[in-house]
């Protein structure tokens, strides 16, 4: 696990658009990255980022059907900092192969999570 402790080179509001594909779920703590892009980003501004999946480690764990709570909440000095706008589950394609699914036979993608959060500010 990485820590991310140096600010961007930016100006404050300087992107109307951030990308993070496939890097915060190896970070510690997202606040402090979070807070970085959400200063560099214009009100409105979004960003977006994809995040392995939930599920994926409760496969690779070996408890693909137990119960595990993922709670992602951020706010500061008591604002709402980032809005969800949306997250999306990419489906299984109709024509994967049934031996390539789950043992379950669900038609789950399992794989990544695509989260676009909006600068509140």
């Amino acid at each position: 696990m990485a820590d991310l402790a140096d600010p961007l080179p930016y100006d404050d509001n300087s992107f109307d658009v951030a990308c993070a594909s496939l890097v915060l779920h190896y970070l510690r703590d997202w606040v402090p990255p979070l807070k970085e892009i959400r200063r560099v980003l214009r009100p409105g501004g979004r960003l977006i980022a994809s995040v392995n999946h939930p599920l994926a480690y409760a496969i690779t764990e070996g408890t693909y059907f137990g119960i595990k709570q993922y709670e992602f909440n951020y706010s500061f000095a008591g604002q709402e900092a980032l809005r969800l706008v949306s997250l999306h589950e990419p489906p299984v394609a109709d024509d994967t192969p049934q031996d390539l699914l789950p043992p379950s036979g669900s038609r789950r993608f399992v794989s990544f999570l695509f989260i676009v959060l909006e600068n509140a500010a």
